[in-house]
This record gives C-alpha cells, structure tokens and sequence, in this order.
C-alpha cells in the first residue's frame, strides 16, 4: 500500500487524516513539511505531523510537497499539540498561527523578489540625466528599481533606455534588508550592579537546562540589561534568544535597545507587520540569520533553530492572553516551550501575577529580586480623595504638573477610558443611548463628533436632545479627549500628545508620539494603559492618575489586582533619573490596590491579595474555565446553557458548577451570551469534563476559556 502520514489542517478539525504518501513524493515527506492533500471535495495545504500509522479504510494520496524539508520543527509541532490539548481547540488552528499567511497557502517559503538596476559599461551617447543615474549606480554598483524610481526620481523609460543599450541590466532577486523598523546605532554593554550581577549568574548558571525563573524587578531597576547580556551570551554559545513583549506600543524602545546592541541579528514579530514583512522577518529566522527574537504573543512561535533562553518581560500583562480562538496564554506557553527546547525561561515583571508569584512561592519557580532602582529613587506617590476636590483635576495634581513643567521636566496622565464621555445622559427622563447591537451605552466621541460603540465598532451621530422627552441630552461622566481639552487650557504653552486607539492612526503612530517625547516636542502625554507599560523616559517627573478607580468596579476576581498593576506600573514611570512625584486620584483612598500601589509596596498587596483568593477560593488556589454560550435566540441560549450546566453537576467529579447566568455583557455583537465557570482543584478534571463538549448545540455556539482573563 506504501507509506502513510497523518497530516492536520489549517481549519476547526479536532483531528488528523491520514494519507498514502506516493512513491515520488516518499523522500520530500518528512514531520513538519507542508503538503497539499484531499478533503472532501477541496485541496486543502496541511501539515504532516506524523509519519506512519494504520489505514482506517480508503486512504487517498497525498497531491503534493510544498516544502523542501520541514517548514516546522519538531518543538513547534509538539508545542501547538500541547496546546490544543490544553486549551481545547483545533491543533490546525495553532499551526496556522505559527505560519506567516504567505505559507497558509500553497505559496514557498522564500523571500519575496524585486528587480534591481545593475552598473554595467555601455556604448553610445547620453543625455546629462542619464549620466545622473549612471554616475550613481556606478558608485554603489546597483540599487532596487523601487528605490531608482521613487527614492532617485528617474523615470521607467530612461532605464529601459539605458537598458537597451546595455549601459544597466535589470535582474531579479531576493529582497534583501528589508527591516520593518530601523537600526539604532551602536551601544556598549552597561556595567551591572551588584543585584543585577547576582541575577545574572544564577540565570546563565542554568544555561542548557530547563529552568524557570520569576525575577520580580522594580521599574528603573536594570531588567533589560540583564535581558540584553544575556542574548549576547546566547549568540557567543551558538543558540538563540526569545523575548516576549506584551504590546506593539512597546515595540519602538525595546527594537532601539535592542538593535544596538544585535544590528542585523534582531528579527520583529508582532500583528503590527504586513504579510510581506511578517514572511520575510519569519524567512530571516528561520534560515538562522537573526537569532535574537523580539516580538508579541505570536512571536512564541518563532522557528528558531537552537534557543539558548526565552524570556517574557511585563509577564503580568493580559495581552499575552489571546481571547479570540485558537486561545492561548503566551507566558504559560513560554514555559512549555522552554522545557522542549531544554533551556532557561524568565517570566519578568515589576508586578508579577498572583499565579507566577504563587509558583515562586512554592518553588516551581526561582524567585529573583532587584529591589532597587538605577541612576533614580521611586517617585513620592500623593493619593487624592476626590471627594473633598472639584473639578477634575486635584490641587495636588496640578500643583505638581505645574512644578515639573517649570523645571523643564514632562508629565504623563493616565485615564483608562476612550472618548469624550461614557454616554450621553438625559438630566429630565433619564435615558441613556445604548448600542444597536450590544448591551452597552454608547460613548460619546467629541472629535469628531460621534457615538461609537467600542465592542462591535457600531457607530452613530450624537443627538441634542432626548429622543423620549425632548429635553437636553448632556455628556456625563469623563474620557480620555475631555483630559486632553482640560490640560491644554490648564497648560497652553505645553504640547500634549496622546496615546490611545482613537488618536494612534497609522502603523508608525506609536513610533511618531514617543520620538516627539523624547525629543521634548511634547511636554505631556496622555493615555489609555498602553502608556503605562515598559517605557523609559528620563524627562518625565511627574505622573497623575485621572481617575484611579475605573475597573475596580467590573465583576472580575483579578479587578484588584490588575487595578494595582496599572497603577504601580504608571507611577513607575517617573523620576527614572531625578526625582519623581505622582498623583493618584480616586474615590477610594483606603482601597488595598491605592494603599500598597502608593507605596510601591508589591509583596504587601500580594501577601493580602492571596489570602483573600484562598479564602474564596479562586485562582491560584484553583483551577478554572469559562464555557460560554452565544447566539441570536435569547430563548435557546438560555435552554442550552442550562442543559449542559445540569450534565455537568451530574456528571462532576471534585468540579464547581457556578451558574449558568447571564454574562455581564448579556448581548455582544446581536448574539445573546450566556456562561458558566468551572472550579476545581485538578486541572485534569476540568479537562476531562471539557474536552468532549460539543462546540455547537444547534444554533448555539459552545466556547471553552482555560484559564480566562476576564468573564465579561
């Protein structure tokens, strides 16, 4: 009959097919090779993910090998499987993921290819523009047609004329250099302190092995430097270094560091890239020219050759959850990766996660601490009782904007919520406008003027007066485009530049905002949570929180602690070379995320965080799953979600059946969302119980969260 393969495709399958591998095809067969086979009535490209295996009856022959050799290793293979195990979805789709969408299809793994115009000594007469072109080349040899043209400014005909006189000749090749960001210039290792010494040897001490650590460091402390002379060990030992960033945002300072110290050896992977530049950053790794890996949750995926250590900096930070299907969390991913690769993982973090801390604390990680700062001091933190204030900014917060600008120093203001305002409210009837679509009210844009809704994208243009009784429809409550209205008439000799979705227009805005930044062309800068993490700027001394308390009210058990993270993490921004002061506004001063984020206190509010979890017995002292039912009859999501939620009390083993319930958002995109979460002590039961769910009841769809981030 000949050889056999299992192959799984790019799509929801939960399972393998086999095929009869041709006798011409059997060399090029191999684990990893893309190959395009028949399902059904379609062609569809897959991966062979085993060689072997029984025949379940009729098995039809493999149409094709696209690949030349594997085009995934065996780590990526056994990491996705682990995956969809794990996280209870289709293996094809994680293996979709870890492909650019070049190689989704039946399209080569190689670079794309441009013509360049090459220097040749030709005969005859030239006009003075043609003896421009000819002078240029002849002094870098060639250059690509693409830069000829509209970089130089000469026009097609002329080099076909030239062209035909064999003066140039215009050949194919691979692209070459083209980098999605720019190089920084050069930069010599820093000396490391004492602290950062000690943390550096007990990490490179465990090279070649599998080794988890947590290094909890405070901001400012050295933790990219460690980073960095950690990479240059790994390239000097022939591997590779992974490091894992939670948002695009960050991007800009980390490639700077970064490709001044590695040039051409960085590779960026992140959602932020078109699909030329993903193919052609994943063709530089994987043929070994970049051996340093910097990018997003996606980047876990990278086809790195030998990895010497991967580390995943701010590894609090929920984006490395990715919420839409395939599901998965990258730092938990990390560690997997880490011990098939068999080398160390740093899961790094001036506020840990409850669940990597808790692993330190029991030993399943080796606790790492830089408790102090480099070249600054921790920031002098004021909370504000609103209370007592009026308008929108505190005496205390303008008082210390006013002294940091004065002294030629820049602030940065955070307020976690989009718009002008979260809804448009009738003083007379009380009626607010919702979304269309979504059980939600919908914020009030001001610039331009609009309604939007930020879950489905619905927007609409705001009314004056209320639809119910006439009467004046008025903003209430405060958004990010109000703070930025108000500080420009506070301050109108400061520049302010802001950071959020709605104001970042373009794939190289984030870029623009932070170089004005650094360069003092903005004296404050205002945003969402992006501009808390991970950016260091010198000039900035002042730091004040609009209104601390946005997300502390959401149904989540982990409010508490992500409101502390982002509040510590912002505060930290400030006075990383001088001194530094920050203002923290709120209506809830003796709340435990304001008390211990003012001082700076993590072990404080972890110690008191964790045994409230324990005593409610919430994550990391449990285990935990959200099942959640969504579709367009209210009526059958709710039928649904009850039938399974009874299956799953009679058929409990040592689970916890919370619900079914409403979710908080009841109706999200005109599907009606119904949910239930499981509890246990043992992952395993959870998984067992789980895995055989159906992923749709009729017309209702079934998604299981492992591990969810949020239940909204």
């Amino acid at each position: 009959m000949g050889e056999l393969c299992q192959v799984v495709f790019f799509l929801p399958l939960s399972k393998a097919y086999t095929y009869r591998v041709p006798p011409a095809l059997e060399p090029r067969v191999v684990m990893g090779s893309r190959v395009l086979a028949p399902l059904g009535k379609r062609r569809e490209v897959g991966v062979v993910v085993a060689l072997g295996g029984e025949a379940p009856g009729e098995v039809k022959d493999l149409e094709e090998v696209l690949d030349h050799g594997p085009t995934l290793s065996r780590t990526i293979l056994e990491l996705t499987q682990w995956a969809a195990r794990y996280y209870l979805e289709p293996w094809g789709l994680y293996l979709r993921g870890a492909l650019p969408p070049h190689l989704r299809h039946k399209g080569l793994p190689r670079l794309p290819r441009e013509k360049w115009v090459v220097f040749r000594h030709g005969e005859g007469d030239l006009t003075p523009r043609q003896r421009e072109l000819l002078e240029r080349l002849e002094r870098v040899g060639r250059a690509s047609l693409k830069v000829v043209l509209k970089e130089w400014g000469f026009g097609r005909d002329l080099v076909r004329r030239l062209e035909s006189r064999g003066w140039v000749v215009l050949e194919e090749r691979e692209v070459e250099g083209l980098s999605p960001f720019p190089l920084a210039p050069r930069e010599e290792a820093h000396t490391l302190t004492s602290a950062q010494k000690r943390v550096y040897d007990e990490v490179w001490g465990s090279f070649g092995t599998f080794s988890p650590f947590l290094l909890h460091g405070v901001t400012g402390s050295g933790k990219t430097e460690l980073y960095l002379q950690w990479g240059k060990r790994c390239l000097e030992k022939g591997k590779g270094l992974l490091v894992l960033i939670p948002e695009i945002s960050l991007t800009p300072q980390y490639i700077a560091r970064f490709t001044a110290r590695f040039g051409k050896e960085v590779a960026v992977l992140h959602s932020g890239l078109t699909d030329r530049e993903r193919l052609v950053e994943w063709l530089r790794i994987k043929r070994g020219e970049s051996r340093v890996v910097l990018g997003t949750r996606s980047a876990l995926f990278a086809p790195m050759g030998e990895v010497g250590l991967i580390v995943v900096d701010e590894e609090h930070d929920t984006s490395f959850k990715q919420e839409e299907s395939p599901r998965y969390n990258a730092r938990d991913l990390a560690v997997v990766r880490a011990k098939l690769e068999g080398c160390p993982v740093v899961l790094a973090s001036a506020t840990p996660s409850l669940e990597s801390y808790h692993n330190a604390l029991k030993g399943r990680y080796v606790l790492l601490e830089l408790p102090r700062r480099i070249g600054g001091t921790l920031p002098q933190v004021k909370v504000v009782d609103m209370a007592g204030e009026k308008g929108l900014f505190s005496r205390a917060f303008v008082e210390g904007l006013k002294r940091a600008l004065g002294a030629g120093g820049q602030g940065l203001v955070l307020l976690n919520r989009r718009g002008y305002a979260p809804f448009l409210l009738c003083a007379a009837c009380g009626k607010v406008l919702k979304c269309p679509n979504c059980d939600i009210t919908l914020t009030y844009h001001r610039d331009p003027p609009m309604l939007r809704c930020h879950y489905c994208g619905h927007s609409e243009s705001p009314v004056d007066h209320c639809p119910g009784c006439g009467r004046e429809m008025r903003p209430l409550g405060v958004g990010i485009q109000r703070v930025a209205e108000e500080l420009e008439t506070l301050f109108p000799h400061a520049q302010v530049g802001r950071m959020d979705k709605d104001a970042l227009k373009g794939r190289k805005a984030h870029w623009e905002v932070l170089g004005a930044l650094e360069k003092g062309e903005i004296q404050i800068l205002l945003g969402t949570q992006m501009v808390a993490k991970g950016h260091h700027y010198p000039r900035i001394s002042f730091v004040g929180v609009v209104l601390a308390d946005v997300g502390l009210h959401l149904p989540d058990f982990r409010a508490a602690e992500r409101t502390f993270q982002l509040l510590t993490q912002v505060v930290g921004r400030a006075g990383r070379e001088g001194k530094g002061m920050a203002v923290i506004q709120t209506y809830m001063p003796s709340h435990p995320s304001m008390v211990y984020a003012a001082r700076q206190d993590y072990r404080g509010f972890a110690k008191e965080e964790l045994e409230r979890r324990r005593t409610l017995g919430y994550p990391p002292f449990s285990h935990m799953a959200r099942v959640l039912f969504t579709g367009t009859s209210r009526e059958k999501v709710e039928g649904v979600a009850r039938q399974v939620a009874g299956d799953l009390v009679g058929g409990a083993r040592g689970l916890e059946i919370l619900g079914p319930a409403p979710a908080p958002l009841v109706r999200l995109k005109n599907r009606f969302r119904w949910h239930i979460i499981v509890r246990s002590r043992s992952r395993k039961n959870i998984l067992a119980v789980l895995s055989n769910l159906p992923r749709r009841m009729g017309s209702v769809k079934v998604q299981v969260d492992m591990d969810p981030y949020g239940v909204m």
